[in-house]
């Protein structure tokens, strides 16, 4: 999964985002930063969301619905994965999506549903697009159907070797509570070269909508760099690293890079935005509190008030200093 762009940082002329607070120990008295944010009164959040620029319209659709777009939004993904360099332009079919006549070297492991899972794609294009280009991206929601196991999902075999116990444990105790409707798998996020950062950002927050109530748990392999990018934007208690992370193409398939790694994160929808503001006083410097809180405000624009009291605070008076 690779996601090319980077969220800009909101501009402040303030630095010290966090209150400052006495405290007195066994060898004198200390002043110590307690993690928590001084709150304004000014509420920000629309114009905080604005900060990444145009709207993007989210379409979803099965394969059987929508075939045309389907194709579309494997092209990207193939556009993306080529343009990354971690597959070269061999790698791509006639159609210019990964190629997957080989059997041995299966690229795309989410093209349709097949007895064992079923697959939601989802296409977002900008509302207005910019300086005449359109951009455009997608991703694809890999469930388990009633005679497929969590084994079917591509991600979590791939990935199961180097995930925790521990971890490996939420997602089979969601499975136990929910059925196999409890745990999915989000694939090939991707965006064309000439899409704006709006593009994959409405895809996440598509699917936080979906899931936010509902309490699945969703697991996804980054791209490294691409994971790299998340945890600035997010935070690591939005996007935790679950495992170590492997190489993609083990199998010596030479229209690879053989150097790509993918590090594997579990997320949860139901906490994810207090996650995210978690990651906003957590941050270690201004730019990257200011970084996260756009996205705080962006994925939480146009939802319904259903969420942790620190997410709701954040966004009902802003945070001041960041």
């Amino acid at each position: 999964m690779d996601v090319p762009h980077e969220q800009p940082a909101l501009s402040s002329s303030k630095s010290n985002r966090f209150t400052s607070q006495r405290q007195t120990t066994g060898v004198g008295t200390t002043t110590v930063e307690r993690l928590e944010p001084r709150l304004s009164p000014a509420s920000r959040h629309i114009t905080e969301a604005k900060a990444f620029g145009t709207e993007c319209h989210v379409s979803s659709f099965t394969r059987e619905q929508d075939p045309d777009r389907a194709v579309r939004v494997e092209q990207i993904h193939g556009e993306a994965y080529v343009a990354a360099g971690h597959v070269y332009e061999s790698a791509l079919d006639e159609l210019g999506r990964l190629d997957n006549s080989n059997a041995e070297f299966i690229l795309d492991k989410a093209r349709g549903s097949t007895r064992e899972t079923e697959v939601i794609y989802l296409h977002a294009v900008p509302a207005e697009p910019l300086s005449g280009s359109q951009g455009e991206g997608g991703l694809r929601i890999v469930g388990i159907s009633a005679v497929g196991s969590i084994d079917d999902l591509s991600a979590f075999k791939a990935a199961k070797p180097s995930t925790g116990l521990a971890h490996q444990r939420k997602l089979y105790d969601a499975i136990e509570d929910l059925g196999h409707g409890g745990v999915k798998e989000i694939a090939a996020l991707s965006v064309t070269a000439d899409a704006p950062p709006t593009v994959s950002y409405s895809l996440i927050r598509e699917v936080l909508r979906l899931y936010h109530r509902t309490g699945e748990k969703l697991i996804i392999t980054f791209a490294m760099p691409a994971y790299a990018k998340m945890v600035m934007n997010f935070g690591r208690f939005a996007m935790p690293q679950v495992g170590e992370p492997f190489y993609a193409h083990r199998n010596n398939d030479p229209r690879t890079s053989n150097d790509l790694l993918l590090v594997p994160s579990i997320v949860e929808p139901s906490n994810f935005l207090e996650n995210i503001s978690r990651g906003v006083v957590t941050a270690d410097d201004g730019p990257t509190a200011r970084r996260r809180f756009a996205t705080l405000c962006y994925m939480t624009d146009g939802l319904d008030d259903y969420f942790m009291p620190l997410t709701r605070q954040a966004l009902s008076e802003g945070i001041q200093d960041i």
